[in-house]
């Protein structure tokens, strides 16, 4: 009988060696010596790309490798450290945003209501997809910054105040369409493209499903044409509700607490805000955040020398950055 976890792990092993021996586990050089490696090169990090090419280590390799060369031609890592975080707000309305809740698996619930991306902001988006003159569009590096404290910040966050001992690797997504119609599927198809393209490149398999409320009645027509915009495989992830059964289906996956009141739960929820966390993960920031610190903008992870880990927060404000004004409390 084959033994799929000792399997798994040989897997794992040839892939970290062969990016081991090609230089991709290297401490990049724009991480602080303290900064932890969630999201950048730690196991949950590899074990997410291997997995996006089902265990294929060459696959798997070409696809980490192209990752690592976008993150240091756009100088990810700095960006990150430094955006402004006015700027990093402004992604709140173009993405599904963590909402400070998790479904029963531990899983962050990332809401999004698709009806924000009226005209004036997708007409702003395509002007900032566009507008750089040479290098990355700002559209870009915005989407990067965006995703990347999902990885680097929430992910790990949610590992800390898990029920259990697996890491927490993947989001579930709650978006909201009604009223989506056929003229407005055909103006975000250029953003449709964006974000499925840096999800499947850059944060692979960071989406565990994606449940989807509000369809109207004619909406297989639409869905046709957006399901070939997408990544095949995040497009597998999607899942239509009944509108008869949302909140049935949606108590499957998730506490009624944590479901958000028009889809029958109990849980206040406006797009665009600020994550309203759950008692447990707040008991965690509690520990590790500086006191009176907002969740606006960026995070990561810092580890001291007894191993002991706690979060700063990044970004400018008015040209002064966030992590150079606050010092370090408390350790999980």
């Amino acid at each position: 009988m084959i033994n799929h976890d000792v399997l798994e792990d040989q897997t794992y092993e040839a892939f970290r060696k062969k990016c081991e021996e090609t230089g991709l586990l290297q401490r990049p050089v724009d991480l602080a010596v303290n900064d932890a490696l969630d999201g950048v090169n730690d196991e949950t990090t590899l074990r997410r790309f291997l997995r996006a090419d089902k265990g294929d280590v060459d696959k798997a390799f070409l696809r980490y490798r192209e990752a690592c060369a976008v993150r240091e031609k756009t100088h990810l890592l700095q960006l990150y450290e430094e955006i402004d975080v006015e700027d990093f707000e402004k992604a709140r309305i173009l993405y599904p945003h963590w909402s400070g809740r998790r479904d029963k698996r531990g899983n962050p619930i990332c809401l999004f209501d698709i009806s924000r991306l009226d005209s004036k902001v997708l007409s702003e988006y395509s002007t900032s997809r566009t507008s750089a003159a040479s290098g990355p569009s700002p559209a870009l590096l915005r989407s990067l910054a965006f995703h990347e404290c999902l990885t680097r910040f929430v992910l790990p966050l949610c590992t800390a105040s898990a029920p259990h001992s697996q890491p927490v690797t993947a989001c579930l997504y709650l978006v909201d369409i009604t009223g989506f119609g056929i003229k407005q599927a055909w103006s975000v198809k250029n953003y449709a493209q964006d974000i499925s393209k840096v999800l499947a490149n850059n944060y692979p398999e960071m989406v565990d499903k994606v449940l989807v409320v509000g369809a109207p009645r004619y909406f297989g027509q639409i869905w046709k044409m957006l399901k070939g915009w997408l990544d095949p495989v995040t497009a597998a992830k999607i899942e239509i509700l009944d509108s008869a059964d949302v909140t049935k289906t949606l108590s499957q996956f998730i506490d009624l607490e944590n479901i958000p009141k028009q889809f029958g739960g109990s849980f206040e929820f406006e797009h665009g805000m600020l994550p309203n966390v759950e008692l447990r993960i707040q008991e965690v920031l509690d520990g590790v955040l500086p006191a009176g610190c907002s969740l606006a903008g960026p995070f990561k992870w810092v580890v001291d020398e007894a191993g002991k880990r706690s979060v700063v927060p990044l970004g400018t404000v008015k040209g002064a950055r966030r992590d150079k004004a606050v010092q370090k409390v408390g350790a999980v």
